[in-house]
């Protein structure tokens, strides 16, 4: 299974599309064209373009950010989710796998959005639909986003090395 985890959006989206029909995904990123098109063919085998929109690359990740109401993350696996931090930046709820490294460090799994077993689509689906399904909890997650970005400034990441190179 390939490390982004498209194909769990997809199984995701199935479900999602009846009971939030109003409601788009949007996927951005470039990739290998041959696998982009599986993915596009997998997408429309399901009747799902309507729904679920590969959209390639954007010059403008902010105003995407601006103009969505959740970001899900379903990586099998992550460095450091620069894509958390941004969206969490732009006061986005997050969803996540747990993956071995990476969301843990940046969603406080309850507090700024959660965080679910790698590769669990039900789980998955479950904290999507519960977010969806309730305004005022993705606007608590919102506001909590900001709480802990202090951890990620500058400063605090040369405090980090210094230590580390201290050590």
């Amino acid at each position: 299974m390939p490390i982004k985890g498209i194909e769990s959006m997809i199984e995701v989206s199935k479900r999602l599309k009846n009971e939030f029909p109003d409601w788009e995904w949007h996927i951005y990123g470039n990739g290998d064209a041959a696998y982009v098109q599986k993915l596009q063919n997998e997408i429309d085998e399901n009747d799902l373009g309507s729904f679920l929109k590969l959209m390639g690359g954007t010059n403008n990740i902010y105003e995407c950010y601006r103009n969505c109401g959740l970001f899900v993350l379903s990586s099998h696996s992550e460095g450091f989710s620069m894509v958390l931090l941004e969206a969490k930046a732009n006061r986005v709820p997050l969803i996540s796998f747990d993956c071995p490294t990476g969301p843990r460090n940046i969603i406080r799994d309850g507090v700024d959005g959660y965080l679910v077993p790698c590769e669990d689509t039900d789980a998955l689906h479950d904290k999507i639909f519960q977010c969806i399904s309730d305004e005022e909890l993705r606007r608590t997650l919102s506001e909590n986003a900001y709480g802990n970005m202090d951890k990620f400034s500058r400063n605090e990441i040369i405090k980090s090395w210094m230590r580390y190179i201290g050590e």
